[in-house]
């Protein structure tokens, strides 16, 4: 389960999320990793970032990737 939350006002905007994934493998059963990036920072100068919910893909590729590329373009 994924928990992300997103506070904002006239000044500012905070984003938080856990850092932890559930994953099911047929092979496996369930089991939790820790440590996964959840928000990406696309432009500094901005500020510009995005929160990934789930596995999500775009075109096959992974968001982190996508996001990472975009960023390396801003």
């Amino acid at each position: 389960m994924t928990s992300e939350v997103l506070l904002m006002n006239l000044e500012a905007v905070v984003m938080g999320a856990d850092s932890a994934v559930t994953i099911s493998a047929p092979d496996r059963g369930r089991f939790s990793q820790s440590g996964i990036e959840k928000i990406f920072l696309i432009n500094e100068k901005g500020p510009v970032a995005a929160m990934v919910y789930g596995g999500g893909s775009y075109c096959g590729l992974p968001w982190r990737t996508v996001l990472g590329q975009f960023s390396d373009y801003c």
